[in-house]
């Protein structure tokens, strides 16, 4: 399959507010359509266009690099080294020893201060490292099936990095998954997850964001990858997602000034800021793949027994054996872009950009939030009236 915000002490408290809010957003599903194919997609859906996982995840590989800050086309040090190879010749190919040692090496080893090459290779976009990690050289070759244990240590990763304690994934006894299935490798799709036991329509398969990941923080979701093994990296690359905050859980979770009910009607429901996140589950519903008008599990926000907030649920009878497909076009493509080639991959950028950024978002916050206290309290009255 594919947002931490920023905290600084030295803004006025209207910044700090609004960053605090972005900080305890939860997302909910946008019925907006990726031009580019969902992120980390290993199927087109109804185009019937399948792209394994040993090809460059399409939301990277359809989309044109963009001009950098200085006017120039942003450009990978992968292909500056395929360019230099050239120049001097083939080259005879890295020993077996060298190679495992590299593909057992995290992030943090693989751009370390120090690099064998002696030249930093900095990585200023997404899109640029999934390049400098070679992630289309990990795919070339049939991906292991994660075990419990690599999930945990990813989760435990990503609750060090998360300085928000309501961001932080607590680990529950029943998991996030409700029904039996298991994990195996799906043809050219690579790997896919499939039923152990016939599950009913309308059952709860699992819940929506108990084992999701979420980076408001460019910084933050490389210091993740980073910290990850290298082959690991590049899955949750492919795996992730975006999105763009919404408002209603800007009301809901922290403002707590009205329930959901009462949010439906006074919001739409594709309300969104113009702030993303990334998205990734860390748990085995990560590798479902896309079944575009065929998928078999999601959630339909008219169903009045349907909680989309918190859970997916099996959309028909899935028989024992089929595999368990999720459709991907409430992914938002315009979030991904903002995410791949917009998030700065770099510190100096961040302290440029971020109080002008937090200082219009907390702006908006504040009228919207105005707006629904004023509809609120005059629908209370009413009721109070009657």
């Amino acid at each position: 399959m594919v947002r931490p915000r920023w905290r600084l002490a030295t803004l006025i408290p209207l910044a700090v507010t609004a960053a605090t809010v972005v900080l305890t957003a939860r997302p909910i599903e946008s019925n907006e359509t990726d031009p580019h194919g969902p992120p980390g997609a290993q199927c087109a859906g109804t185009a019937g266009e399948c792209v394994g996982e040993n090809e460059l995840p399409p939301q990277f590989d359809a989309m044109d690099r963009p001009a950098d800050d200085e006017g120039e086309t942003s450009s990978s040090s992968e292909d500056d080294d395929e360019g230099k190879r050239g120049e001097e010749g083939p080259s005879s190919g890295p020993s077996a020893a060298a190679t495992a040692e590299y593909e057992s090496s995290t992030g943090s080893d693989l751009f370390g201060s120090k690099p064998s090459n002696g030249e930093p290779r900095e990585s200023r976009t997404l899109f640029e490292l999934w390049s400098n990690l070679r992630c289309n050289d990990v795919f070339k070759t049939e991906r292991p099936i994660p075990t419990k244990e690599l999930f945990s240590g990813a989760i435990g990763l990503y609750n060090s990095i998360q300085d928000d304690p309501k961001l932080r994934i607590e680990k529950k006894g029943a998991g996030g998954i409700f029904v039996e299935l298991e994990v195996r490798q799906a043809g050219d799709k690579g790997r896919g997850i499939f039923a152990l036991e016939d599950i009913p329509k309308g059952a709860r398969w699992r819940s929506s964001y108990d084992f999701t990941a979420m980076f408001y923080h460019p910084n933050h979701y490389r210091s993740f990858l980073l910290g990850l093994e290298r082959g690991t990296a590049c899955d949750v690359m492919q795996w992730a997602y975006a999105e763009w905050v919404c408002l209603a859980f800007l009301f809901v979770f922290y403002l707590d000034i009205a329930s959901e009910s009462d949010l439906t009607r006074y919001t739409r429901k594709d309300a969104v800021t113009d702030e993303a996140y990334i998205g990734v589950d860390l748990d085995e519903a990560t590798m479902c793949n896309d079944g575009g008008e065929g998928s078999n599990v999601g959630c339909d926000e008219e169903d009045p027994d349907m909680d989309c907030m918190a859970y997916h649920y099996a959309m028909r009878d899935i028989k024992k054996g089929e595999e368990i497909l999720c459709d991907y076009a409430w992914h938002s493509g315009s979030a991904w872009d903002e995410t791949v080639w917009k998030w700065k991959l770099d510190p100096v950028h961040e302290k440029t950009s971020l109080t002008k950024r937090l200082r219009r978002f907390a702006a908006r916050v504040r009228r919207r939030t105005s707006k629904i206290r004023r509809k609120l309290l005059s629908k209370r009255e009413a009721s109070v009236g009657n």
